[in-house]
């Protein structure tokens, strides 16, 4: 989920991990988050789901190599809700696909 949000001069707030490129922030809040948490807590009950996988698109823990890539990352990091919903539920492992080592070129 996506949304917009900047400071008075315009700018996002890097320093407080807020943002990566241009003016778009990248979190999980509100209604996203809660269906995101009652999927963990659903698969968390299940004894037949082995392993708790997650794929996004931007990386959270910093800091990550930016080859060929805008260098996007998630609002607040380790403390976001988003990674904290993550921990408490035992993901085992989170994709990110932002960060781009190769890219084709003719």
């Amino acid at each position: 989920a996506f949304q917009t949000s900047s400071d008075d001069t315009g700018f996002l707030d890097r320093v407080n991990g807020r943002g990566g490129e241009g003016v778009v922030s990248c979190t999980v809040a509100g209604d996203h988050l809660s269906w995101f948490e009652s999927v963990l807590s659903e698969a968390s009950k299940d004894s037949s789901i082995r392993r708790i996988v997650v794929q996004a698109h931007v990386p959270i823990i910093q800091p990550v190599r930016k080859i060929n890539c805008s260098g996007q990352f998630f609002d607040d990091a380790e403390n976001s809700a988003f990674w904290i919903t993550m921990r408490k539920y035992n993901v085992d492992i989170y994709f990110a696909g932002e960060v781009h080592a190769v890219t084709v070129r003719k």
